[in-house]
């Protein structure tokens, strides 16, 4: 049953306080089900990130769910990549598209918009889910966060003031 946890809708993720209190109603302690959960983590069932801060909370009850999501970011033919409805659901005007299509291809530079619009598929709409991929992929050392220059500016006109 903890491997089925999927609430709310059709997203597999969910959090280990919601696999804690399934398993206490089969009579499991949290400190069984932790347990069981770092199992079924060994065993490759689930994906569950005991020592990763960020991360502790999120259990993932399917881990071919959380390849696909990887897999529609890190793949070879972002260059075929056109713009249709999934980036003008998102809100990205075909300028912009061209503009993190090129950031993506030609700098490996994934910008938020970009991941939105190819992660459409697995319905990770709520900005927790997000978050969640955002961080799983940094946990990984699959991607880093980078300023903009904007940004960067920005911090430096305040640290010199």
């Amino acid at each position: 049953k903890l491997i089925q946890l999927t609430p709310g809708g059709s997203v597999p993720i969910t959090d280990v306080s919601d696999a804690i209190a399934l398993s206490a109603q089969h009579g499991l302690t949290k400190e069984g089900c932790l347990s069981l959960l770092k199992y079924l983590y060994q065993v490759g069932s689930v994906l569950y990130f005991s020592g990763q801060v960020a991360l502790s909370n999120v259990l993932f009850p399917s881990t071919a769910f959380v390849v696909n999501v990887f897999k529609a970011v890190f793949r070879h033919d972002h260059l075929d990549l056109s713009y249709d409805n999934r980036f003008m659901r998102s809100g990205i005007s075909l300028q912009q598209f061209e503009k993190i299509k090129s950031d993506l291809v030609r700098n490996g530079i994934a910008r938020i918009p970009m991941l939105l619009a190819l992660w459409n598929e697995f319905h990770l709409t709520a900005d927790r889910h997000i978050d969640i991929f955002i961080r799983l992929f940094l946990a990984f050392d699959f991607a880093y966060l980078i300023a903009s220059k904007d940004e960067v500016a920005q911090r430096l006109s305040n640290t010199f003031r």
